[in-house]
């Protein structure tokens, strides 16, 4: 029963996904919803973690969270000596990161800020796809495009705006991708396990010494021989974003009559002539009601079913693909347990697993398919 379900499951989703792949992504023109929350939603955790607490004890004591209360939000537990000097190697690290762009052209106080958001942008995706089982999260949030709004185009000047964003263009411009989201969750996944670090870490340092050995020359061989990748949006529209971003303010400035006395502007200076972008702040403020609205919705009512963590994702390429799919696959487990309980739960458990071990065969035709026609043809397979 078993073995003919996960087999009826793998080959139903091999069947219906080699059509769909072939044809592209069906619902790619589907748009979810946009909007500037999640700026919002990132900025007040940054917020409630570092200011909030701090300023609340300051205030009144009887106002900010109680020891207890931090260990419950926060989940404070014995730390690991591996987990100390992980803390110790990425501080290095970061100080690093900083130095080289400061020494690139930028005051070390946005090199900081600039670090600290970028941080926290990882440090929550890495969080959510741990705790919510996303597995593809790509939020449109930069760090540049953050600080921009925060401190306006006067305060930065063109020269500043385009070393942020070439930054960002190389380092998080694509997000779903990111490497620690898929550590993190790896890491949780052996803590279930109760597994010691010490092996798995080995091998998965063996493991991405390799796939660095084998990667990149072969991508270093692959853009040269072959130019770079024409149908991935971010290599055609990504390169001109730093220059078209700096020559926007610039002419703005110029127009302004105030380009002179913004590049004149270093350090701390900037800080003075802060003016924040209007709809960044509203976002940020309707953004910071909302958590709070449903985060108090929920401790007052038990059953209350939606979580603020919806904020922080629905603008989201990844979410936008796949939020019919989740919404379906909610909506099967949901009758399942309504109407045949735990038993038919678990009988249709082998299936599900099928059905998934299915899809993920089911892309790799196009891949064997595109390297067959490589081989024989000498052209690209593209997508019509």
């Amino acid at each position: 029963m078993t073995k003919r379900a996960v087999l009826l499951g793998f080959l139903g989703v091999v069947i219906i996904c080699s059509f769909t792949y072939f044809n592209n992504y069906v619902l790619h023109q589907h748009n979810f919803i946009a909007s500037l929350f999640p700026i919002s939603i990132y900025g007040s955790l940054i917020l409630c973690v570092l200011l909030l607490n701090p300023l609340l004890f300051k205030l009144s004591k009887r106002y900010a969270f109680s020891r207890k209360e931090l260990i419950v939000i926060i989940t404070i537990e014995e730390i690991d000596k591996y987990a100390i000097w992980g803390c110790r190697i990425f501080i290095i690290f970061s100080l690093l990161f900083i130095v080289q762009m400061t020494l690139s052209g930028l005051d070390w106080q946005l090199s900081v800020l600039y670090t600290i958001i970028t941080m926290a942008i990882y440090l929550v995706m890495s969080r959510l796809f741990v705790e919510t089982g996303l597995y593809y999260i790509l939020p449109y949030l930069f760090s540049s495009s953050i600080i921009w709004g925060m401190l306006g185009t006067k305060a930065l000047g063109p020269r500043p705006i385009l070393i942020m964003c070439m930054f960002t263009l190389i380092f998080t411009i694509d997000k779903g991708e990111a490497f620690m989201p898929y550590i993190v969750n790896s890491l949780k996944m052996l803590d279930f396990q109760k597994i010691k670090l010490g092996k798995p870490a080995i091998i998965f340092a063996v493991v991405v010494l390799v796939a660095l050995a084998i990667s990149i020359p072969v991508s270093i061989y692959l853009n040269y021989d072959h130019g770079a990748d024409k149908g991935d949006n971010w290599f055609r529209m990504g390169p001109p974003i730093p220059f078209n971003n700096a020559l926007y303010a610039k002419q703005r400035l110029e127009r302004q009559g105030i380009l002179e006395e913004s590049e004149k502007l270093s350090g701390w200076n900037r800080f003075k002539e802060i003016k924040i972008n209007k709809g960044l702040l509203i976002a940020f403020l309707i953004g910071l009601g909302l958590v709070l609205s449903f985060n108090a919705l929920r401790l007052r009512y038990p059953g209350f079913p939606i979580h603020p963590v919806m904020f922080v994702i629905w603008w989201s390429w990844g979410n936008r693909m796949n939020y019919f799919s989740f919404l379906l696959g909610f909506l099967i487990k949901a009758a399942v347990m309504k109407y045949g309980g735990i038993k038919l739960f678990q009988k249709l458990k082998p299936f599900m697993i099928g059905m998934i071990a299915g899809e993920i065969t089911a892309k790799f035709i196009p891949i064997i398919t595109g390297t067959l026609y490589y081989y024989i043809t000498g052209d690209i397979l593209h997508n019509q």
